[in-house]
């Protein structure tokens, strides 16, 4: 079920639902149903909700938006949920192979911020999903410390990536 949620300023939001509960509070609304949860802030906001995609409408935002970066499990090979983790670091101690991310949706982007230990000189093996630039793999920066930062389109079976190196 999907559907649109208007709060235009100083009036009332009306929402006529079956199995739906609508309680307002100080500057923002909460909803529950089955299968709805969320809430629309503030006022003049519109919202999408329960992933009505084929609404035209636009979500004008007067904050900061942003994904929290995760903290990826360093080891032989490095496992990556996007589900969990759109935005993600790793800090390599070894040679490591990336296995193929799950949870991958056509239309995601996604960010991998990779950091050298001390030692520095670490690579990474890339699983076929993970798509470069004329089919090459970029080199990581070596030195200890050093930072890449590659970036990810997803098409929902491949990623497709650039990156961005050398940030010492």
């Amino acid at each position: 079920m999907g559907f649109n949620i208007v709060q235009e300023s100083g009036r009332p939001v009306t929402i006529k639902d079956e199995g739906l509960t609508l309680v307002e509070n100080v500057g923002s609304i909460d909803f529950t149903g089955t299968g709805i949860t969320g809430s629309v802030l503030g006022t003049d906001v519109t919202e999408d909700v329960a992933g009505d995609t084929s609404s035209s409408t636009k979500t004008t935002y007067t904050k900061q938006q942003n994904f929290g970066e995760a903290t990826l499990t360093d080891g032989a090979t490095i496992s990556w949920d996007l589900d969990d983790n759109q935005v993600a670091k790793v800090t390599l101690a070894g040679d490591r192979t990336m296995n193929a991310p799950t949870n991958m949706v056509a239309g995601g982007t996604y960010i991998l911020r990779v950091i050298q230990d001390g030692t520095g000189t670490r690579l990474i093996t890339w699983n076929s999903v993970f798509k470069w630039v004329n089919g090459e793999a970029p080199t990581l920066s070596t030195g200890g410390g050093d930072i890449d930062i590659l970036t990810f389109y997803s098409d929902g079976t491949n990623m497709n990536g650039v990156a961005q190196a050398n940030f010492s």
